[in-house]
């Protein structure tokens, strides 16, 4: 396991760290609710277009499989805990979106 640490932002730098990789854990990610109200662009640059750039990055280099991680943000408010992954999303901010 190799730990990379960089911009998921930087398609580039994605394909020189996946090559030659079987599976990618994508964890690359804003993870602040507030930050992403305040800054929603910096929302979409690195939690969709980072997520999009790693797919992308991947296809290009041969990897077989990404493992992302969510949040549960995507789904709301829900009275209802824990959350399943069969549950309704209902995201309220452009982080849950993203």
């Amino acid at each position: 396991v190799e730990i990379v640490e960089g911009d998921a932002a930087d398609l580039a730098a994605l394909e020189g760290a996946m090559a030659g990789c079987a599976a990618v854990f994508h964890q690359a990610a804003l993870v602040s609710v507030p930050q992403s109200l305040q800054d929603p662009a910096l929302n979409q640059r690195s939690n969709v277009t980072g997520t999009f750039n790693v797919l992308e990055a991947a296809r290009r280099t041969g990897v077989k499989r990404v493992v992302y991680a969510s949040s549960a943000a995507v789904y709301g408010d829900r009275p209802s805990l824990p959350s399943q992954e069969s549950d309704p999303l209902q995201p309220l901010t452009p982080y849950g979106l993203a």
